[in-house]
């Protein structure tokens, strides 16, 4: 009998090992490459750069190592401050904005009778996913123009008192930044929030109907509490979504 190979211990042995499985998957890992290295490129490239740069002062003539200044300088500036709060305020709007406004819309949705409907309105919702990000900017920024959509409708009914350089006057930034998108209802939010109210037993709402609950009442005792787990946690863009379209 032949005797049995032994196999390789201790850290060269598992690197041997992992060699050859890399090397069994090697048509995997060269489909990878070039994810990796745009990985690599535009996103932890600049992020460790930025780190880096952080902690220094530079310019074309000079870089110098001045430690943690620069955050220092972010947290005492009056500039730095007033920067944190826009974003806070951003923040919180955005929260709440993704947390009720496609909901809202969901929920009309599936408060419409006829199924031919839902499915209309289900598409005219979806649609501006496919929108890419830099065309819904420029609109946006034509309507704040000065001659933009906002400043021409307030002109035709009379109202030229009104108009307003609405991303360049302090009283009007912030909010015309919050507004951006707005109904806020588009997006994939509203295909989750649909998708948990049509998963709710029809028996549910037809006992709720029977005892007596009206639309608000329905929404909030029924239809809101069974939909509440998918919205614990925030929901970002997937494209396995899509499919809900058809």
């Amino acid at each position: 009998m032949t005797a049995a190979t032994p196999k390789l211990a201790g850290p060269s042995g598992r690197w041997a090992r992992l060699a050859r499985k890399m090397w069994r998957s090697r048509v995997l890992y060269l489909l990878l490459l070039p994810t990796a290295i745009s990985l690599i490129t535009f996103y932890y490239g600049p992020l460790l750069s930025g780190l880096w740069h952080s902690f220094r002062y530079w310019d074309l003539k000079q870089d110098i190592f001045i430690g943690l200044e620069n955050y220092t300088r972010m947290f005492e500036e009056t500039a730095a401050l007033a920067a944190w709060r826009n974003m806070a305020v951003i923040l919180l709007s955005q929260l709440v904005i993704v947390s009720s406004m496609p909901l809202l819309g969901a929920l009309l949705v599936f408060r419409l009778t006829g199924g031919r409907m839902q499915y209309l309105w289900r598409i005219i919702f979806v649609l501006p996913i496919v929108v890419p990000g830099t065309v819904v900017v420029f609109v946006w920024r034509w309507f704040y123009g000065v001659d933009g959509g906002f400043n021409l409708l307030l002109r035709a009914v009379g109202l030229s008192s009104w108009t307003r350089i609405w991303l360049g006057e302090i009283s009007t930034a912030l909010p015309a930044i919050i507004a951006v998108g707005f109904p806020w209802v588009a997006g994939l939010n509203f295909l989750i929030y649909l998708a948990a109210l049509q998963s709710i037993p029809g028996e549910v709402i037809d006992a709720s109907k029977v005892d007596g609950a009206g639309p608000i009442r329905r929404f909030f005792s029924v239809e809101l509490p069974l939909v509440r787990p998918p919205n614990r946690a925030p929901h970002h863009p997937d494209l396995h979504l899509l499919p809900a379209l058809v």
